[in-house]
C-alpha cells in the first residue's frame, strides 16, 4: 500500500461518479492506493495515522482529481495534475 499526500483533492460521496453528481474538494488530503486500487480516501492527519507504516508519496502542493476510465476496465487510481495548485501550466 502507499499513501498519496496532496494539497487538494476532488472526489465524490457516491461512487461511480456520474456527471451532474455533486464533488468536493478536501484541503491537506491523502488518498491510500493498495494494488491499483484507491482503498481509502480522506484528511492527511487522518490517514497517516491508520496508515502510519506505509510508504507515502508526497506530490507537496498538487490537486489530485479522479480517473475518466470506464467499464469494463477496472477503476483507475487517480491522475496528477501537472503543476501547483493556482499555477497554471502548458501541456
Amino acid at each position: 500500500m502507499v499513501l498519496i499526500k496532496v494539497k487538494q483533492l476532488v472526489s465524490a460521496e457516491k461512487t461511480p461518479w456520474t456527471a451532474g453528481d455533486p464533488v468536493y474538494i478536501l484541503q491537506d488530503a491523502a488518498v491510500a492506493v493498495k494494488n491499483g486500487v484507491v482503498a481509502d480516501v480522506g484528511y492527511w492527519e487522518d490517514l497517516k495515522r491508520r496508515y502510519a507504516t506505509e510508504e507515502v508519496w508526497d506530490f507537496g502542493d498538487s490537486l489530485l482529481t479522479p480517473g475518466a476510465r470506464r467499464p469494463p476496465h477496472p477503476p483507475s487510481i487517480c491522475r496528477l495534475s501537472r503543476g501547483r495548485v493556482g499555477e497554471k501550466t502548458n501541456g
